[in-house]
């Protein structure tokens, strides 16, 4: 009923109609009615990849979840799913700025699903990149290196391939411009510098100057932490302009070996959603699209408690949702961005 028009924010409930007023229809909503609502969004985008007859309009399914989008939910999930599919609606139809607006209040939420968050990250930094704007360059770090430690005894976190993808191919684009290289540099070990040492030894590889101070102090620990100062760290730590190139070749290496990863996930998977089976005959194309689980929902004395999610957390696989995640190839990297390239060249100016 919230997609086909015949629910506003405004019509009145039961509840509502008692009181003589009009309360908005998102204060009477559980946790049933807000998955309802996810299960049909999924299912027009699923539809919509899929290509089947039944699929609604790309144009006005992203009105409605703009709509949609002005509601104002209780629940923080299901706004920060749909301020991320009309981020994405906006950027398969072409309307750059806008979607990058709705990625922004995507990310601004803490509610949204970190699979969810990766994407938004990538495909803003994309984004942004092909706008010819280098604050992009951040979101690909993001979405690409894993930034927390996993817990004791945990598999190492997977990245976002299709995000190292992206920064490969800026960071390939970058080396043949002094001026660039010098600007992607400062983002990026900017980012560098804010994570844990072991992690930032997992991208550029071990560093020597903190193993060789942490000889020397001999169990001294502010010596330790005078090393592993911020400011420190920053002056000392290059990438792209490093003469001996062995932080670029470490982080270039990893990177590579993520973006494999994009080829060998992106098969087809066995299972379809509803609307797929009924034209898998026809078409044969198995539905890979799950962008989010579905959440149970208990209700008591009226209200809903949160009880998990139906698919265990590690069901939600790379595979389900790898297509939303944004590729940036190297014809892509704008003109604005190949002009600083000439430029530099042509003047021997950084």
């Amino acid at each position: 009923m919230m997609f086909d028009g015949r629910v506003d924010l405004l019509t009145p409930t039961k509840a509502s109609s008692q009181d003589n007023g009009q309360a908005p229809l998102t204060q009477f909503l559980r946790l049933s009615h807000y998955e309802e609502l996810s299960d049909q969004l999924l299912h027009h985008l699923q539809a919509m990849y899929a290509g089947v007859r039944e699929a609604v309009d790309p144009c006005w399914l992203r009105q409605r979840v703009r709509e949609l989008c002005r509601w104002d939910w209780a629940d923080p999930v299901i706004r920060s799913r749909l301020y991320w599919t009309a981020a994405w609606l906006e950027e398969l139809t072409g309307s750059t700025e806008e979607s990058i607006r709705y990625y922004d209040a995507c990310l601004q939420l803490d509610s949204a699903e970190s699979h969810l968050r990766a994407l938004a990250h990538n495909n803003r930094g994309a984004l942004l990149i092909r706008s010819g704007n280098l604050d992009g360059v951040e979101d690909l770090a993001l979405a690409a290196v894993v930034i927390e430690l996993p817990p004791s005894g945990a598999e190492q976190p997977t990245t976002l391939p299709e995000a190292c993808f992206n920064l490969l191919n800026l960071l390939n684009f970058a080396a043949q411009s002094r001026r660039l290289q010098q600007q992607v540099e400062s983002v990026l070990v900017d980012f560098m510098v804010g994570l844990p040492r072991q992690i930032r030894e997992r991208w550029l590889g071990p560093d020597a100057e903190y193993e060789q101070c942490q000889d020397d102090a001999s169990g001294i620990t502010d010596s330790l932490e005078q090393v592993t100062d911020a400011d420190e760290l920053h002056d000392r730590i290059s990438i792209l302009t490093d003469p001996t190139f062995k932080r670029l070749n470490t982080l270039t290496s990893k990177l590579a070996a993520e973006a494999q990863n994009i080829v060998s996930n992106r098969s087809p998977q066995q299972h379809r959603c509803e609307v797929c089976c009924a034209e898998g005959a026809q078409t044969g194309m198995a539905c890979r699209l799950r962008l989010w689980p579905r959440r149970r929902s208990t209700d008591v004395a009226g209200d809903w408690i949160d009880n998990g999610f139906d698919w265990p957390e590690h069901e939600i696989q790379y595979a389900d949702y790898a297509e939303a995640a944004t590729l940036l190839c190297a014809h892509e990297i704008p003109l604005a961005l190949r002009n600083k390239m000439k430029s530099s060249e042509l003047t021997g100016k950084p």
